[in-house]
């Protein structure tokens, strides 16, 4: 950090103790923040942000221990603090020791330990947590860069602090108790959250991809046999697929044994928006997960079709193409059996609401 960096942190410091307000970046947006602990600050950010009074803010802390401070924490709530905090989540639980004006009527707060050189700079250098929201107005939409966060808000802003964001996606929020609730997704997926055991509640259906390498035996069969229940969007693509392509003779076949008909399937290859897209993907075999690790990145929401499997967790799909029909029959076999697995298993995990 240079000088003048520290010097403007010194001023954002001096501004907080007076209960005024600053922005600053974090790794997700450039955020507004303000003392906490002083009403005045508080009523100042909802007058600027122009937000109504029962839209609380999330409280930024600088460490573990300090959530701890303000909230009741279970044990599923140290696992996730442990391991995904410092970081893009904001955690929803039940509140302590905060005054009343920041708390919801249902007596929850949400918190979260930013990273970012200049927020946790700042973290450490008061003794009270930060109220915090994105440096925007209300229901509107988010503001590119510092020039034109200042354009909007001016004087009404004591101190400006710039830097590089290296997300621009708010962070996911969470509500736990004995549940896990994603409430908004973000940087971390719903993938991120299956082991901590705890059942997960998603607000919309959960999004499906499978992957294999052609898409024209594996993964399109996965598709439609999933797509059967009703409870999922799915997708299916191949990593190395043409476009446009049928599947084979042999995949159309043993297909039809499990119920399914995807005789006119268009291969599609993989593309960025479906890894955007889905908040699970499931590959047929390890060189398939590896290609998506390589060439897509998201390792945290990228499985295998066997990985939700309480038998031969971890098998491979085989890929039949050019050995016979005995292969394909053998892969339909497996590939039933762990997709009747995965589908138990993300019915008992995740629930819609």
């Amino acid at each position: 950090m240079n000088l003048l960096d520290k010097l403007n942190i010194s001023r954002a410091v001096k501004s907080l103790l007076k209960g005024e307000l600053v922005v600053v970046p974090t790794e997700t947006v450039f955020g507004i923040i303000g003392n906490a602990f002083d009403e005045n600050a508080y009523n100042s950010l909802n007058k600027i942000k122009n937000r109504e009074e029962n839209k609380k803010y999330t409280l930024f802390v600088k460490n573990r221990e300090s959530i701890e401070q303000y909230a009741f924490v279970n044990e599923i709530t140290e696992k996730i603090v442990r391991k995904m905090m410092p970081g893009p989540l904001t955690i929803v639980l039940k509140a302590k020791n905060l005054p009343r004006y920041l708390i919801s009527e249902d007596g929850t707060i949400g918190l979260r330990i930013p990273a970012g050189e200049k927020i946790e700079n700042i973290l450490n250098r008061v003794n009270f947590p930060l109220i915090s929201t994105s440096a925007n107005i209300s229901g509107e939409n988010s503001i590119d860069g510092i020039n034109g966060i200042k354009d909007v808000f001016g004087n009404k802003i004591s101190v400006y602090l710039n830097g590089k964001i290296k997300g621009k996606i708010p962070s996911t929020v969470v509500r736990v108790d004995n549940k896990i609730e994603i409430l908004r997704r973000g940087p971390y997926k719903i993938g991120d959250f299956v082991d901590f055991g705890a059942n997960i509640i998603v607000k919309k259906r959960l999004k499906i991809l499978f992957v294999c390498q052609a898409n024209i035996v594996r993964s399109p069969i996965a598709e439609y046999y999933v797509k059967k229940t009703g409870a999922f969007d799915v997708r299916s693509s191949g990593i190395r697929a043409a476009k446009g392509m049928f599947p084979t003779k042999e995949a159309i076949e043993v297909a039809k044994t499990v119920g399914v008909d995807i005789t006119h399937h268009p291969s599609r290859p993989l593309t960025k928006e479906d890894i955007l897209w889905a908040d699970m993907i499931f590959a047929t075999d390890n060189m398939v997960r590896a290609d998506i690790y390589d060439t897509m990145g998201f390792k945290s929401k990228v499985f295998l079709v066997s990985d939700f499997s309480r038998k031969m967790k971890g098998e491979l799909i085989p890929d039949p193409y050019k050995f016979g029909i005995d292969a394909y029959y053998k892969m339909i076999k497996l590939l039933k059996y762990h997709l009747d697995e995965l589908i138990k298993a993300l019915s008992s995990k995740i629930e819609t609401v």
